[in-house]
């Protein structure tokens, strides 16, 4: 058995050179590969995250292990946090948050840097998605149509990462500000 070999014009090896492969590059070997193995009885696919509805990248495993860690350091019961150290926090995570919190302050609106780009890929995906509903109804497969249909009504609203996480500091300061409220009121409960 003979495998053909994936090419591409974009990454071309020269020795003593260093190679430079493009997004579009791996892309269409990943199809490729996808294909391939499809071609020989494995069940693979290769489509992109925004095609699945997928919004946010995935976060690289060191960033994500760290998030974790923190996570479960911060679920653990707190005698068991008293006695230990909490895990080192991202830095690349303090660093976007930094930014955040200096653009909230600032009134800056620098949180939708991207969101254009989002939104413009999220219309076409829909379209696309759209396109397929209809083709599927004309062929009478109107289950199928319908469950397209659905798809596209569930892909979750398009928001960047930094108007993710500005989010996420507003309902922590607002419920911070609730519980001075709740504790500074008559009757409240003693803790």
């Amino acid at each position: 058995m003979s495998w053909p070999t994936l090419r591409s014009s974009a990454a071309i090896f020269e020795p003593g050179k260093r190679l430079y492969i493009r997004k579009a590059t791996l892309r269409q070997w990943r199809e490729q590969f996808a294909a391939l193995m499809r071609e020989q009885g494995v069940a693979a696919n290769a489509t992109p995250r925004q095609v699945r509805g997928q919004i946010r990248k995935p976060l690289k495993s060191a960033i994500h292990h760290r998030l974790r860690a923190l996570r479960a350091f911060g679920q653990l019961p707190p005698d068991e946090r008293a006695g230990g150290r909490p895990p080192r926090t991202s830095s690349f995570m303090q660093a976007k948050l930094g930014a955040v919190l200096r653009a909230l302050q600032t009134k800056r609106d620098t949180l939708d840097a991207g969101k254009d780009e989002m939104l413009r890929t999220r219309q076409e995906v829909a379209a696309d998605w759209q396109a397929t509903a209809d083709t599927l109804r004309r062929q009478g497969q109107g289950e199928l149509a319908e469950r397209a249909e659905r798809f596209i009504e569930r892909m979750p609203a398009v928001q960047t990462d930094e108007q993710r996480m500005a989010q996420r500091w507003k309902d922590a300061e607002r419920n911070r500000a609730q519980e001075r409220t709740d504790a500074k009121s008559p009757g409240a409960p003693a803790r």
